[in-house]
């Protein structure tokens, strides 16, 4: 399950350019099951609520524009469906 999830995060992050980690929401505890580099704070990250149970961290959140932050998003969005279906 997790290698599917590291394997789309690469594709993510050749193509928008970014470090993208996703992590399990439980209340105020973010728990980081995957990444595309391993220190996960990245210079100039942001941090991104996906739903009640995923969210992310991107790195050079601010590069990007308006229609990429909405596209990465959507992919981010269309992972956690398969991982629900898993």
């Amino acid at each position: 399950m997790y290698r599917d999830l590291h394997g789309e995060l690469h594709i993510l992050k050749k193509k928008f350019d970014v470090d993208i980690a996703v992590a399990l929401i439980w209340g105020k505890r973010w728990s980081f099951i995957a990444a595309t580099n391993n220190d996960i704070f990245f210079e100039s990250y942001r941090k991104i609520k996906i739903n009640e149970h995923m969210g992310i961290i991107v790195s050079k959140w601010d590069t990007l524009s308006d229609k990429e932050k909405g596209e990465l998003i959507s992919s981010i969005q269309s992972i956690d469906t398969k991982l629900i279906k898993q």
